[in-house]
């Protein structure tokens, strides 16, 4: 029983969204035969995304530990509220196991070393061990590794990771729209690597906003390249959900 005696949880009740969530670690999702398949459970930040879509539909008359007491949403529903979630899925489950990797990889830094210094080697030999040591420092969260990754690599990460997201759109002028998007990217690419500015209308106000989130995708990606951390990534994601739904606004507008 609920310390506050709800039945099902309500929209701001703090004990109802803890129980909730400790007996339920992962958010649950309906099956539906009309929907492209997927998981029947996702984490919880990724239900969060589709609930502020639903918040914006049907207000708060439901919380989101509410829905999931009441067996979450279905497929279909998810593939309105928020188009990319298999995706999004797959990418925490793919990032929860390289956060563990890098956790195991720090802790192995912080090991004394036991190998002692070498004599510096001869000529088309390996460097010595004093040498070794920064390069291999660099790779740890919070440190000089995000000192690799220019933003025109970043676009060009950008351009890799796109596609899949496309393929997961459920409709084909949502496709489209990532299309729009990958051309879009390509361009900002080409512009980093010749030191162009980016491309923007000042007569335009809805353009200059759809580069403006592109750029904070980019700048996110750079950031998690460096840190690591849930909430780049999730930050990441955010800037390129606003990018694509801009986007389709432009495409809704323009035709183009």
């Amino acid at each position: 029983m609920k310390a506050c005696g709800h039945g099902l949880a309500e929209y701001g009740c703090k004990p109802c969204e803890e129980s909730a969530r400790r007996r339920m670690p992962l958010f649950p999702l309906m099956a539906e035969r009309k929907a492209k398949p997927g998981p029947l459970r996702i984490p919880w930040p990724v239900a969060e995304r589709a609930w502020s879509a639903y918040v914006q539909r049907c207000g708060t008359s439901q919380s989101l530990e509410c829905i999931a007491e009441r067996g979450g949403f279905g497929w279909v529903e998810m593939d309105t509220l928020l188009p990319e979630w298999r995706e999004l899925t797959d990418e925490w489950k793919a990032l929860a196991t390289e956060n563990a990797e890098l956790k195991a990889e720090v802790e192995r830094l912080k090991a004394p070393s036991v190998t002692a210094p070498q004599p510096p080697s001869a000529e088309g030999k390996a460097r010595p061990t004093w040498e070794r040591v920064p390069d291999e420092n660099a790779s740890a969260p919070g440190s000089r590794f995000v000192a690799c990754f220019a933003p025109a690599d970043v676009w060009r990460v950008l351009l890799q990771e796109l596609p899949a997201r496309r393929d997961h759109a459920t409709e084909a002028v949502y496709r489209h729209v990532w299309d729009l998007m990958i051309a879009d990217v390509a361009e900002r690419a080409a512009r980093e690597s010749e030191g162009r500015d980016c491309p923007r209308s000042r007569e335009d106000g809805a353009w200059a906003a759809y580069q403006d989130a592109l750029t904070a995708a980019m700048r996110w990606r750079l950031e998690h390249q460096a840190q690591r951390m849930w909430d780049t990534w999730d930050l990441h994601g955010s800037s390129l959900g606003l990018a694509w739904r801009c986007r389709l606004h432009l495409y809704r507008r323009d035709g183009r």
